[in-house]
């Protein structure tokens, strides 16, 4: 095994490494802003007045200790990990393996493989979790870890107030939200956050998109707008936006568990039997509610102007109380 140290003071050059074994470089920045290139088959280290180049070695390792510096790390032709926490990342992949610590800003991008994933931790700070299609970026005070175009990224939160942000694609995407974790889910990708005080979910793009959420053990409440929809228990949020086909949200892990419906207009409809709630907006949008305990139903018709909505609530499991103007 062979080692070379690189300086940024070092005035560059390029080393190769060819005689086999397990052969390792070691990158050091300088004392102004440097970038770091690291690929599978070579690295580089470059700043003002100078460019190191390191080729064909097994480990490489790069440090930062001064200056606005960033790294860029690209994946290879098969499958690949890359791990990013607040103060080093990896990515690594068959042949290869490189580190790199202090960086402010790693970008790491995935290339040819088929189950490129990512892991983005947060640090003890309050830290946003970004997730669309092709990007996931964990960031906080200091550091921002981007993973791009990898099949599966998870961002994991600990401590501080974390906040998670999904994006959807163009086509027909799905997430399942759950009180340690929530996922969206397309062709292509798959984005995951564990542990987030706050997911916020963003149907912007197009497809036939739907939402499935689950209860805690706990007591939870499930609030629905015409815009929204929100089911929060004790240390977790899931907020929908913009969703426009289905919402479907099922409680019965324990505690007491309560809807709160409002702005229902009058072309709206509500339906209720055994320990199903479903109600249709006229936008587009269906709530499909079982396992609750409670369910409120809020009219947004102004008396004496139009008729209420309609209620078709028969034989049910739970208390089901409905406020404002109703059509009988």
């Amino acid at each position: 095994m062979d080692s070379l140290i690189i300086t940024g003071t070092s005035h560059g050059g390029k080393v190769s490494s060819t005689a086999g074994g397990t052969d390792s470089a070691t990158f050091y920045d300088s004392s102004g802003n440097d970038t770091f290139i690291g690929k599978s088959t070579f690295s580089r280290l470059f700043g003002v007045g100078y460019s190191s180049l390191a080729i064909g070695f097994d480990e490489t390792e790069a440090h930062s200790t001064t200056g606005t510096d960033r790294a860029k790390l690209h994946g290879s032709n098969g499958d690949d990990i890359f791990v990013g926490r607040p103060t080093d990342a990896r990515l690594f992949g068959t042949g290869f393996d490189i580190t790199v610590n202090h960086f402010g800003r790693v970008d790491a991008y995935a290339k040819g493989g088929t189950n490129d994933r990512a892991y983005l931790y947060d640090s003890p700070g309050n830290d946003v979790f970004t997730a669309t299609p092709t990007l996931g970026v964990m960031g906080g005070s200091g550091f921002a870890n981007y993973a791009r175009l990898f099949d599966r990224v998870d961002g994991y939160a600990s401590t501080g107030s974390d906040k998670a942000k999904f994006y959807d694609s163009a086509g027909n995407d799905a997430y399942i939200g759950r009180s340690d974790s929530g996922t969206l889910l397309g062709t292509g990708f798959k984005s995951i956050s564990h542990n987030f005080d706050r997911n916020d979910v963003f149907f912007k793009y197009g497809g036939t998109d739907l939402t499935k959420l689950f209860d805690s053990a706990g007591n939870d409440t499930y609030f629905s707008t015409n815009t929204l929809g929100v089911l929060a228990g004790a240390g977790y949020r899931h907020t929908i936006r913009n969703q426009i086909e289905a919402i479907e949200v099922i409680g019965g892990s324990g505690g007491s568990d309560t809807v709160k419906a409002t702005d229902i207009k009058t072309l709206d409809t509500v339906f209720g039997t055994g320990d199903l709630f479903r109600l249709n907006r006229n936008v587009g949008r269906d709530d499909e509610i079982s396992g609750f305990d409670t369910v409120n139903a809020t009219s947004a018709v102004i008396p004496l102007n139009e008729n209420g909505p309609t209620a078709n609530v028969g034989a049910v499991d739970y208390v089901f109380q409905k406020f404002g103007t109703w059509t009988p």
